[in-house]
């Protein structure tokens, strides 16, 4: 295989939002640049819902399946170009869990069968107060600090969970 594939094989959303994100890296680990596709596969979804992708710099609308533009890799490199997205869609169902689950394959255009596929499994889950969390951590616990570019920061939940930053001012940033 040319290709390895990481990321977020596992989200959650409310209901209520929007659209539910995916973030993947793939990563050419062969010796040769690769031109790269990526097949959407909806092996289950909930009919309250519809899902779409970006890939190669393209968002393709909820009925596209391959991408028609390539992400050119070339040896070692990686890109986190890839985001799948899940829409709920609570307007038609304003109440109750949705989901989805979707498999991405990335494959080179020269070899179709040299690909690697991702299974990701969206899921959107009614709010209550059972599964909101208000989780504060103060500003010790990040590093460095104070910083000027990057700070690094870990933090342990289960299921879905905000992360916000606020400054000193109670502003989120």
């Amino acid at each position: 295989q040319s290709l390895v594939v990481t990321g977020d094989t596992l989200v959650y959303g409310l209901n209520q939002d929007f659209q539910i994100e995916s973030h993947l890296i793939v990563k050419n680990v062969s010796n040769d640049t690769s031109l790269v596709l990526c097949e959407k596969n909806v092996i289950s979804q909930s009919s309250s819902g519809d899902n779409a992708f970006c890939w190669g710099g393209t968002c393709y609308g909820t009925g596209t399946m391959i991408s028609t533009k390539l992400d050119t890799l070339d040896p070692g490199e990686q890109t986190n170009g890839f985001t799948g997205y899940f829409y709920p869609s609570w307007i038609s169902q304003p109440t109750g869990a949705c989901s989805s689950v979707v498999e991405y394959c990335f494959y080179l255009q020269s070899n179709p069968q040299d690909e690697t596929c991702i299974t990701v499994t969206y899921n959107a889950m009614e709010p209550s107060s059972s599964n909101i969390f208000d989780v504060k951590e103060g500003i010790g616990n990040f590093y460095p600090n104070p910083a000027s570019k990057y700070t690094s920061f870990s933090y342990n939940v289960e299921g879905f969970s905000t992360f916000e930053i606020t400054d000193v001012l109670g502003n989120v940033i």
